[in-house]
C-alpha cells in the first residue's frame, strides 16, 4: 500500500470496492482483482490501527517513581 495513503482514504477505497462487489455489474476476473485490493485495503487500515493503538498508552510513574506504561482505556466519564 501507499506510504501516503490515509486510514480515511484506504476505508473510502474499501467501501466503493464493496459496493462494486454487491452491485453484481463486474466480470469474475474484476471481482477477483477487486477483492485482492479490498483484503490487501482491509490488512492496511488494520495495520494503522494498530500502530494507532501501540501509540495510544499512557506513560505513567509507578509508587516507586519509575516509568511505567499504561494501556490507554479511554476517556471514562463514569
Amino acid at each position: 500500500m501507499e506510504n501516503k495513503l490515509t486510514f480515511e482514504k484506504a476505508m473510502e477505497e474499501l467501501e466503493v470496492i464493496v459496493r462494486k462487489l454487491e452491485s453484481d455489474t463486474v466480470s469474475l476476473d474484476e471481482s477477483i482483482a477487486m477483492f485482492d485490493k479490498g483484503v490487501k485495503l482491509s490488512e492496511y487500515c488494520n495495520k494503522l490501527l494498530d500502530d494507532a493503538t501501540i501509540k495510544v498508552n499512557i506513560l505513567n510513574k509507578d509508587k516507586d517513581g519509575n516509568i511505567v506504561e499504561e494501556e490507554f482505556k479511554g476517556l471514562e466519564n463514569n
